[in-house]
């Protein structure tokens, strides 16, 4: 799922689209499910993702031209086809990285409170939209935006890069809730894509895809190994990209939207660990957007189709 982000230089949106990371292999989203009714606000630099076992998709802060920076979350109801209020976070935030955790839920980190300053090093989660923890440590580095987040397992979190840090990596232990920090990474890292590759016995590297940084964009693809620390360059993606969302799919990820050489982008690509490739999916946004929240979710909170 993917909503809102920046349609124009100037102009959010509050588009919502479903797209099939399966698509390539005939497995298509039904028509009405693929296009759900329109977020309540034209939004950008929101943060989000499928909570409960229910996979009820839940949307929080990002900035909007009418209410400026948001704390609060709203919740999807399928039964309605509905963007309903939920709870507030305890502090406004745009342009934070977040991932999803099975226990602690939407984790956010970092991001910005006020438009040019204010950056935030705070960390929350909601399990559900409507109550917060905040109970975490602050991260180590004042991240001026464009980090990127990435759960390694259950105990791990990882957050990458950002405006002034690009070499910069910290990891968090969600059993102590303790932050350490990493060795600096060989490629910068900004505005950039990032993911987790896995097999049968568990994680195996950290990966970062794009950048932008001095104005320019970049398409370098690189790993470092969860084991080893070691960084391998893994060739270049298709178009130089940035400003891409990240979505956890199986063994690796799916990014999707974005830049590519200041273009507003549509499309979505895997990246396969196997021989570290990327395919192109047949299912794209309907509106070319970047800035996006975009999270994985079942079918199972969609109503059926007629």
């Amino acid at each position: 799922m993917a909503v809102g982000g920046l349609s124009t230089p100037t102009q959010s949106s509050n588009e919502v689209d479903v797209i099939s990371v399966n698509s390539n292999y005939g497995d298509q989203v039904p028509s009405c499910v693929r296009a759900p009714s329109n977020f309540p606000q034209s939004i950008q630099s929101a943060m989000g993702a499928a909570l409960t076992s229910a996979q009820i998709p839940v949307v929080c802060g990002g900035i909007t031209t009418e209410d400026g920076v948001l704390d609060q979350c709203y919740r999807y109801d399928a039964a309605t086809d509905y963007w309903l209020r939920a709870g507030r976070m305890n502090t406004p935030r745009y342009g934070g990285a977040y991932v999803n955790h099975p226990t602690r839920g939407l984790i956010m980190l970092g991001g910005r409170r006020v438009p040019g300053s204010e950056y935030l090093v705070s960390v929350e989660s909601t399990v559900d939209g409507e109550t917060f923890d905040t109970d975490y440590p602050e991260m180590l580095d004042t991240v001026n935006l464009g980090h990127c987040a990435v759960l390694v397992d259950e105990n791990r979190l990882i957050v990458s890069g950002g405006t002034g840090l690009p070499h910069r990596m910290q990891m968090l232990d969600l059993r102590t809730l303790r932050w350490t920090r990493m060795p600096n990474a060989q490629y910068p890292m900004v505005s950039h894509a990032c993911g987790v590759t896995r097999n049968e016995t568990g994680p195996v590297a950290f990966v970062t895809m794009g950048s932008f940084i001095n104005s320019n964009y970049g398409r370098t693809v690189a790993e470092m190994d969860l084991h080893t620390g070691v960084w391998t360059g893994r060739g270049v993606f298709p178009e130089k990209k940035a400003f891409a969302a990240s979505v956890p799919f199986e063994d690796s990820f799916v990014i999707v939207g974005g830049l590519v050489d200041n273009a507003f982008s549509g499309t979505a690509h895997r990246y396969h660990p196997g021989n570290h490739t990327w395919t192109q999916l047949t299912d794209s946004l309907s509106q070319r957007r970047r800035y996006l929240a975009a999270f994985g979710v079942q079918q199972t909170p969609f109503r059926e189709c007629n």
